[in-house]
């Protein structure tokens, strides 16, 4: 679970949430909220992106989630609860949002 003084993982959450409620909700898109980063459905499930750059696809897989980062054919991770399939999203996408040093 993050730590909520970690002020990187609570806004790479933050920007995971803006996605999903304006992907999957009434909120319109804006890339100030998102970072770049968005989902579409495609055949294989949902696929995580930023710009033009895939980062991976989330798909079901019994009551569960699998999260498979882009080139790989093996699951990256799974997830049994949606609080889990977050959680690890959030490491992701804060990784993604550092700066390249």
């Amino acid at each position: 679970m993050i730590e909520p003084d970690d002020v990187a993982l609570r806004h790479a959450r933050n920007v995971l949430l803006n996605i999903f409620s304006s992907e999957f909700g009434s909120e319109p898109a804006n890339d100030n909220r998102t970072e770049g980063f968005h989902i579409d459905e495609v055949s294989a499930g949902l696929l995580l992106s930023r710009g033009k750059h895939a980062i991976g696809i989330i798909t079901r897989s019994g009551a569960g989630f699998v999260f498979i980062n882009s080139g790989y054919a093996e699951p990256t991770f799974t997830c049994t609860t949606s609080d889990e399939l977050l959680d690890h999203l959030t490491q992701t996408v804060a990784t993604l949002l550092q700066p390249k040093s």
